[in-house]
């Protein structure tokens, strides 16, 4: 996520680590401007609570993801989305259809 003001500039970076089956560690790690340090020691209490917020209102999403069959494609979506979805299996596994 990159926010610029001016010259400043807030770039923040959002990794998610499988732990185990069903389980993921987020972490964000955020950069600044020189001319931001002073603004973000105040903002970052903040900046932090509005991400876990974000996150954690998803997870119930996460939680009861499916892999859907699109119902109507036009000829010309038709292949793209089979090699989307061919991409998307890596993520699933037997078990996911369980959840």
């Amino acid at each position: 996520i990159n926010s610029q003001y001016g010259d400043k500039v807030n770039t923040t970076f959002a990794t998610f680590t499988p732990i185990s089956p069903f389980k993921t560690k987020v972490d964000f790690t955020t950069f600044t401007s020189s001319g931001w340090l002073g603004l973000w020691k105040y903002a970052s209490l903040l900046v932090g609570y509005t991400q876990e917020h974000t996150v954690k209102q998803d997870i119930t999403t996460w939680e009861h993801k499916g892999n859907p069959t699109p119902k109507r494609l036009v000829p010309g979506d038709r292949a793209g989305f089979n090699q989307y979805r061919k991409w998307l299996e890596q993520f699933y596994t037997e078990s996911s259809n369980d959840q």
